[in-house]
Protein backbone atom coordinates (compact mmCIF):
# COMPACT_ATOMS: atom_id res chain seq x y z
CA UNK A 1 0.00 0.00 0.00
CA UNK A 2 1.34 3.68 -0.76
CA UNK A 3 2.44 5.95 1.80
CA UNK A 4 2.39 9.31 2.17
CA UNK A 5 4.73 11.41 4.18
CA UNK A 6 3.60 15.35 4.61
CA UNK A 7 6.43 17.85 5.47
CA UNK A 8 5.79 21.09 6.77
CA UNK A 9 9.52 23.19 7.70
CA UNK A 10 7.54 25.63 9.68
CA UNK A 11 7.61 26.29 13.15
CA UNK A 12 4.34 27.97 13.72
CA UNK A 13 1.38 29.43 12.44
CA UNK A 14 -1.20 28.21 9.48
CA UNK A 15 1.47 26.10 7.74
CA UNK A 16 2.00 22.85 9.78
CA UNK A 17 -1.70 23.32 10.72
CA UNK A 18 -2.41 22.80 7.11
CA UNK A 19 0.19 20.21 7.03
CA UNK A 20 -1.42 18.27 10.30
CA UNK A 21 -5.20 18.73 8.60
CA UNK A 22 -3.56 16.98 5.20
CA UNK A 23 -2.23 14.23 7.22
CA UNK A 24 -5.81 13.52 9.00
CA UNK A 25 -7.37 13.62 5.92
CA UNK A 26 -5.07 10.88 4.32
CA UNK A 27 -5.64 8.89 7.21
CA UNK A 28 -9.50 9.54 7.12
CA UNK A 29 -9.14 8.30 4.00
CA UNK A 30 -7.57 5.03 4.95
CA UNK A 31 -4.24 5.90 3.25
CA UNK A 32 -1.37 5.51 4.96
CA UNK A 33 0.91 8.50 5.84
CA UNK A 34 3.41 9.54 8.15
CA UNK A 35 4.01 13.73 8.96
CA UNK A 36 7.13 15.22 9.14
CA UNK A 37 7.16 18.72 11.54
CA UNK A 38 10.15 20.82 13.51
CA UNK A 39 10.17 21.04 17.39
CA UNK A 40 8.30 23.73 18.72
CA UNK A 41 5.65 24.37 21.29
CA UNK A 42 3.46 26.24 18.98
CA UNK A 43 2.25 23.52 17.12
CA UNK A 44 -0.66 21.85 18.03
CA UNK A 45 0.07 17.85 17.49
CA UNK A 46 -3.75 17.27 18.83
CA UNK A 47 -4.85 13.99 17.25
CA UNK A 48 -1.63 12.96 15.40
CA UNK A 49 -0.77 9.41 16.45
CA UNK A 50 2.87 9.34 17.83
CA UNK A 51 3.87 6.28 15.74
CA UNK A 52 3.27 8.57 12.41
CA UNK A 53 5.12 11.76 13.99
CA UNK A 54 8.76 12.36 12.53
CA UNK A 55 10.13 15.79 14.49
CA UNK A 56 13.68 17.60 14.04
CA UNK A 57 15.39 20.23 15.56
CA UNK A 58 15.50 23.52 13.05
CA UNK A 59 17.47 26.56 13.45
CA UNK A 60 17.27 29.81 11.26
CA UNK A 61 20.98 29.62 9.36
CA UNK A 62 21.38 28.65 6.28
CA UNK A 63 24.23 26.08 7.20
CA UNK A 64 21.49 24.08 9.82
CA UNK A 65 18.50 24.12 7.32
CA UNK A 66 20.88 22.57 4.61
CA UNK A 67 22.07 19.64 7.25
CA UNK A 68 18.63 19.34 8.38
CA UNK A 69 17.29 19.20 4.78
CA UNK A 70 20.27 16.38 4.05
CA UNK A 71 19.27 14.47 7.30
CA UNK A 72 15.37 14.42 6.35
CA UNK A 73 15.79 13.53 2.79
CA UNK A 74 17.66 10.63 3.91
CA UNK A 75 15.25 9.16 6.45
CA UNK A 76 12.44 9.47 3.31
CA UNK A 77 14.59 7.55 0.70
CA UNK A 78 15.80 4.70 3.69
CA UNK A 79 12.15 4.49 5.11
CA UNK A 80 10.79 4.09 1.21
CA UNK A 81 8.59 6.14 1.47
CA UNK A 82 6.27 6.62 -1.67
CA UNK A 83 5.36 9.92 -2.10
CA UNK A 84 6.48 13.12 -0.14
CA UNK A 85 3.83 15.83 -0.30
CA UNK A 86 5.63 19.37 0.75
CA UNK A 87 2.68 21.69 2.66
CA UNK A 88 5.04 24.59 2.46
CA UNK A 89 7.36 26.45 0.14
CA UNK A 90 10.35 27.29 2.34
CA UNK A 91 13.93 27.09 1.90
CA UNK A 92 14.10 24.42 3.84
CA UNK A 93 11.44 21.93 1.97
CA UNK A 94 12.79 23.18 -1.80
CA UNK A 95 16.23 22.00 -0.24
CA UNK A 96 14.71 18.39 0.52
CA UNK A 97 12.97 18.17 -2.94
CA UNK A 98 15.80 19.04 -4.21
CA UNK A 99 17.70 16.08 -2.69
CA UNK A 100 15.16 13.83 -3.46
CA UNK A 101 14.63 14.69 -6.95
CA UNK A 102 14.69 11.10 -9.34
CA UNK A 103 14.80 9.36 -6.26
CA UNK A 104 10.94 9.69 -4.75
CA UNK A 105 7.91 10.98 -5.94
CA UNK A 106 6.60 14.36 -4.41
CA UNK A 107 4.11 16.69 -4.70
CA UNK A 108 4.07 20.83 -3.87
CA UNK A 109 1.18 23.03 -2.48
CA UNK A 110 1.60 26.15 -3.44
CA UNK A 111 -0.04 28.87 -1.32
CA UNK A 112 1.26 31.43 -3.35
CA UNK A 113 2.21 31.58 -7.18
CA UNK A 114 4.15 34.85 -7.00
CA UNK A 115 5.50 36.80 -3.79
CA UNK A 116 3.05 39.58 -2.40
CA UNK A 117 5.72 41.99 -2.79
CA UNK A 118 3.60 45.15 -1.32
CA UNK A 119 5.46 43.99 2.27
CA UNK A 120 9.16 43.74 0.67
CA UNK A 121 11.72 46.21 0.77
CA UNK A 122 14.62 45.84 -2.12
CA UNK A 123 16.67 43.96 -0.43
CA UNK A 124 14.23 41.00 0.26
CA UNK A 125 13.39 41.52 -3.55
CA UNK A 126 16.63 40.99 -4.69
CA UNK A 127 16.94 36.94 -2.23
CA UNK A 128 13.34 36.33 -3.41
CA UNK A 129 14.66 36.45 -7.40
CA UNK A 130 17.59 33.89 -6.20
CA UNK A 131 14.39 31.84 -4.43
CA UNK A 132 11.82 31.91 -7.39
CA UNK A 133 14.04 30.43 -10.15
CA UNK A 134 15.40 27.34 -7.23
CA UNK A 135 11.45 27.34 -6.73
CA UNK A 136 10.53 26.97 -10.75
CA UNK A 137 13.20 24.14 -10.96
CA UNK A 138 12.15 22.45 -8.08
CA UNK A 139 8.56 22.48 -9.39
CA UNK A 140 8.96 21.36 -13.04
CA UNK A 141 10.51 18.03 -11.34
CA UNK A 142 7.73 17.73 -8.79
CA UNK A 143 5.17 14.88 -9.62
CA UNK A 144 2.34 17.44 -9.47
CA UNK A 145 1.25 20.63 -8.11
CA UNK A 146 -1.43 21.51 -6.13
CA UNK A 147 -3.43 25.13 -6.13
CA UNK A 148 -6.02 26.42 -3.64
CA UNK A 149 -8.42 27.75 -6.10
CA UNK A 150 -9.07 27.54 -9.65
CA UNK A 151 -7.79 31.14 -10.64
CA UNK A 152 -4.74 30.53 -8.30
CA UNK A 153 -4.24 27.74 -10.94
CA UNK A 154 -4.78 29.90 -13.75
CA UNK A 155 -2.30 32.44 -12.98
CA UNK A 156 0.03 29.50 -12.15
CA UNK A 157 -0.71 28.18 -16.15
CA UNK A 158 0.58 31.78 -17.60
CA UNK A 159 3.52 32.18 -14.92
CA UNK A 160 4.60 28.33 -15.55
CA UNK A 161 3.62 27.24 -18.72
CA UNK A 162 6.17 23.71 -18.40
CA UNK A 163 4.12 22.68 -15.36
CA UNK A 164 0.16 23.18 -16.69
CA UNK A 165 -0.44 19.38 -17.33
CA UNK A 166 0.30 18.81 -13.78
CA UNK A 167 -1.86 20.83 -11.78
CA UNK A 168 -4.22 19.95 -9.19
CA UNK A 169 -6.98 22.04 -7.33
CA UNK A 170 -7.88 21.61 -3.20
CA UNK A 171 -10.12 24.12 -2.66
CA UNK A 172 -8.65 25.30 0.90
CA UNK A 173 -11.21 24.33 3.58
CA UNK A 174 -10.48 25.20 7.60
CA UNK A 175 -7.44 23.76 9.17
CA UNK A 176 -8.21 24.07 12.88
CA UNK A 177 -6.98 22.07 16.14
CA UNK A 178 -10.59 21.19 18.14
CA UNK A 179 -10.31 22.59 21.17
CA UNK A 180 -12.36 25.74 22.98
CA UNK A 181 -12.09 28.83 22.67
CA UNK A 182 -10.79 31.21 24.73
CA UNK A 183 -11.40 34.89 25.05
CA UNK A 184 -8.47 36.93 24.39
CA UNK A 185 -7.87 39.05 27.21
CA UNK A 186 -8.04 42.57 24.54
CA UNK A 187 -11.35 42.35 23.78
CA UNK A 188 -13.19 40.92 27.25
CA UNK A 189 -15.96 43.50 27.11
CA UNK A 190 -16.61 42.62 22.97
CA UNK A 191 -18.69 40.31 21.12
CA UNK A 192 -20.88 40.50 18.00
CA UNK A 193 -17.61 42.34 16.17
CA UNK A 194 -16.55 42.78 12.66
CA UNK A 195 -13.42 40.85 12.41
CA UNK A 196 -9.78 41.25 10.41
CA UNK A 197 -7.37 38.12 11.03
CA UNK A 198 -3.92 37.66 10.04
CA UNK A 199 -0.90 38.92 9.77
CA UNK A 200 -0.58 42.22 9.34
CA UNK A 201 0.69 43.30 5.51
CA UNK A 202 0.57 45.91 3.10
CA UNK A 203 -1.19 43.89 0.28
CA UNK A 204 -4.03 42.91 3.25
CA UNK A 205 -5.30 46.44 3.10
CA UNK A 206 -5.63 46.91 6.94
CA UNK A 207 -5.66 50.79 5.82
CA UNK A 208 -8.55 50.82 3.55
CA UNK A 209 -10.35 48.94 6.21
CA UNK A 210 -9.69 51.62 9.06
CA UNK A 211 -10.76 54.61 6.35
CA UNK A 212 -13.87 52.89 6.20
CA UNK A 213 -14.54 52.63 10.04
CA UNK A 214 -13.38 56.20 9.90
CA UNK A 215 -16.87 56.84 8.20
CA UNK A 216 -18.60 53.74 10.16
CA UNK A 217 -21.67 55.21 12.39
CA UNK A 218 -22.84 51.56 13.17
CA UNK A 219 -23.24 49.71 16.56
CA UNK A 220 -20.38 47.61 16.01
CA UNK A 221 -16.88 47.64 16.85
CA UNK A 222 -13.72 46.29 15.01
CA UNK A 223 -11.16 43.78 15.69
CA UNK A 224 -7.82 43.55 13.95
CA UNK A 225 -6.18 40.60 15.28
CA UNK A 226 -2.42 39.26 14.18
CA UNK A 227 0.84 40.20 14.08
CA UNK A 228 2.83 42.33 11.85
CA UNK A 229 3.60 46.05 11.72
CA UNK A 230 1.28 48.93 11.38
CA UNK A 231 1.99 51.86 9.07
CA UNK A 232 2.22 55.05 10.63
CA UNK A 233 -1.23 56.08 8.54
CA UNK A 234 -2.70 52.75 10.69
CA UNK A 235 -1.49 53.93 13.38
CA UNK A 236 -3.02 57.64 13.40
CA UNK A 237 -6.31 56.04 12.23
CA UNK A 238 -6.16 53.35 15.45
CA UNK A 239 -5.84 55.99 17.67
CA UNK A 240 -8.49 58.19 16.72
CA UNK A 241 -10.57 55.62 16.43
CA UNK A 242 -10.27 54.19 19.83
CA UNK A 243 -13.44 53.94 20.96
CA UNK A 244 -14.19 51.74 17.40
CA UNK A 245 -11.09 49.60 16.96
CA UNK A 246 -9.50 47.19 18.82
CA UNK A 247 -6.44 45.61 18.02
CA UNK A 248 -4.53 42.74 18.96
CA UNK A 249 -1.29 42.81 17.57
CA UNK A 250 0.66 39.76 18.27
CA UNK A 251 0.76 35.82 17.36
CA UNK A 252 -2.94 34.70 18.41
CA UNK A 253 -3.11 31.20 20.16
CA UNK A 254 -5.55 28.48 18.46
CA UNK A 255 -7.94 28.86 21.68
CA UNK A 256 -8.01 32.90 20.59
CA UNK A 257 -8.66 32.35 17.36
CA UNK A 258 -11.54 29.60 17.76
CA UNK A 259 -13.25 32.22 20.03
CA UNK A 260 -12.82 34.82 17.66
CA UNK A 261 -14.39 33.85 15.22
CA UNK A 262 -17.09 32.02 17.02
CA UNK A 263 -18.13 35.38 18.53
CA UNK A 264 -17.49 37.65 15.31
CA UNK A 265 -20.52 39.00 13.24
CA UNK A 266 -18.45 39.24 9.83
CA UNK A 267 -14.58 38.42 8.99
CA UNK A 268 -13.58 41.29 6.88
CA UNK A 269 -11.32 40.24 4.07
CA UNK A 270 -10.35 44.47 1.94
CA UNK A 271 -7.19 42.49 0.09
CA UNK A 272 -5.57 44.34 -2.82
CA UNK A 273 -3.80 40.92 -3.40
CA UNK A 274 -5.27 37.41 -3.14
CA UNK A 275 -4.82 33.75 -4.69
CA UNK A 276 -7.15 32.69 -1.83
CA UNK A 277 -7.64 32.55 1.86
CA UNK A 278 -7.47 30.27 4.54
CA UNK A 279 -9.10 33.22 6.63
CA UNK A 280 -11.85 32.94 4.41
CA UNK A 281 -12.80 29.11 5.10
CA UNK A 282 -12.13 29.40 8.72
CA UNK A 283 -14.92 32.31 8.43
CA UNK A 284 -17.47 29.68 6.46
CA UNK A 285 -16.55 26.98 9.19
CA UNK A 286 -17.83 28.93 11.98
CA UNK A 287 -21.20 30.51 9.79
CA UNK A 288 -19.44 33.70 9.50
CA UNK A 289 -20.29 36.10 5.83
CA UNK A 290 -17.34 37.16 4.80
CA UNK A 291 -17.07 41.02 3.26
CA UNK A 292 -14.28 40.62 0.35
CA UNK A 293 -12.72 42.92 -2.50
CA UNK A 294 -13.50 41.86 -5.76
CA UNK A 295 -10.12 39.31 -6.40
CA UNK A 296 -10.76 36.29 -8.45
CA UNK A 297 -9.28 34.23 -5.48
CA UNK A 298 -11.73 35.42 -3.29
CA UNK A 299 -14.66 36.03 -5.04
CA UNK A 300 -14.64 33.01 -6.50
CA UNK A 301 -15.70 31.99 -3.13
CA UNK A 302 -18.36 34.28 -2.64
CA UNK A 303 -21.85 34.24 -4.06
CA UNK A 304 -22.33 38.09 -3.48
CA UNK A 305 -25.12 38.87 -0.62
CA UNK A 306 -25.74 35.17 0.21
CA UNK A 307 -22.80 33.70 2.05
CA UNK A 308 -20.92 37.18 1.41
CA UNK A 309 -20.71 40.87 0.09
CA UNK A 310 -18.18 41.52 -2.61
CA UNK A 311 -17.17 45.06 -2.95
CA UNK A 312 -15.93 46.67 -6.08
CA UNK A 313 -14.31 49.92 -4.96
CA UNK A 314 -12.76 50.75 -1.94
CA UNK A 315 -15.23 53.45 -1.02
CA UNK A 316 -17.79 50.61 -1.42
CA UNK A 317 -16.62 48.61 1.76
CA UNK A 318 -18.47 51.29 4.39
CA UNK A 319 -21.74 50.49 2.29
CA UNK A 320 -20.65 46.63 2.95
CA UNK A 321 -20.49 47.22 6.29
CA UNK A 322 -23.84 48.78 6.88
CA UNK A 323 -25.58 45.88 4.55
CA UNK A 324 -24.68 43.49 7.51
CA UNK A 325 -25.55 45.62 9.84
CA UNK A 326 -28.70 46.36 8.50
CA UNK A 327 -29.57 42.43 6.86
CA UNK A 328 -32.67 40.89 7.18
CA UNK A 329 -31.78 37.61 6.11
CA UNK A 330 -28.31 37.56 8.32
CA UNK A 331 -28.74 34.31 9.77
CA UNK A 332 -29.59 32.34 6.36
CA UNK A 333 -26.24 34.28 5.14
CA UNK A 334 -24.63 32.28 8.29
CA UNK A 335 -26.35 29.00 7.26
CA UNK A 336 -25.27 29.11 3.63
CA UNK A 337 -21.70 30.51 4.49
CA UNK A 338 -21.52 27.14 7.16
CA UNK A 339 -23.28 25.00 4.11
CA UNK A 340 -20.63 26.32 1.75
CA UNK A 341 -18.14 25.37 3.93
CA UNK A 342 -19.87 21.60 4.06
CA UNK A 343 -20.22 21.01 0.06
CA UNK A 344 -17.02 22.45 -1.17
CA UNK A 345 -14.70 22.91 1.25
CA UNK A 346 -14.78 19.76 2.94
CA UNK A 347 -10.63 18.54 3.29
CA UNK A 348 -11.28 14.96 3.46
CA UNK A 349 -13.40 15.25 0.18
CA UNK A 350 -11.48 17.00 -1.65
CA UNK A 351 -8.32 15.41 -0.66
CA UNK A 352 -9.20 12.23 -1.90
CA UNK A 353 -9.54 13.88 -5.19
CA UNK A 354 -5.75 14.59 -5.81
CA UNK A 355 -4.18 11.56 -4.13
Amino acid sequence: MKMIACVSTVKKGAMPQFTIQVLKSLQNNNIDSCIFLPESKDISLDGVNEKDLNTFSLTSTTKSKKKIASEISTKLIQEKIDEVWFCDETYTSLSIANNISGKLKYKFFVHDVKPHLYSFGLKRCLRLTYFALRRKKIFEMAESIVLMSNSSKDKFSRYFPKCADKLQVLLLGAHIPKIDGVKPQEIQSIDDYYLFFGKIEKYKNVYGLLKAFNDYDGPRKLVVAGNGMFSEEEKKLIKKEKDKVVTINRFIKDEELVYLFEHARCVVLPYIEASQSGVLSMAYHFSNPVIVSNLPGLTEFVDDRSNGYIYKQNNELLDALNYMDSCKDFEKMRDLAHKYSEDKLDFNKNIKNIV
